[in-house]
């Protein structure tokens, strides 16, 4: 289960920030298909991104069967990906 909470994500300076992911929430559950749709520049990549352990949010939770990610250090973060996440890009 994949478990998004609140998740807010910007980029930028402290002084020109742009919020794109706005205290977002998702729950998918074992076995669930889902898509995420919107247009260019809503934030689907960046979602993507912290929700597979990429990124790291500015605040919240994503919890992959009650373990918070976002709170695992960059070793422990790439051996779950490593485990856990496959990606498909669009272009390579």
């Amino acid at each position: 289960m994949i478990k998004i909470e609140n998740v807010r994500k910007s980029y930028g300076a402290k002084d020109n920030q742009t919020e794109v992911l706005k205290g977002i929430s998702l729950d998918i559950e074992d076995g669930d298909f889902a898509v995420i749709l919107g247009p260019s520049g809503s934030g689907k990549s960046t979602l993507l991104n912290v929700a597979s352990g990429l990124e790291r949010p500015n605040s919240g939770t994503v919890m992959y069967d009650r373990e918070n990610i976002a709170e695992l250090s960059d070793k422990q973060l790439t051996e779950f990906r490593r485990k856990n996440i496959g990606f498909i890009f669009q272009q390579y």
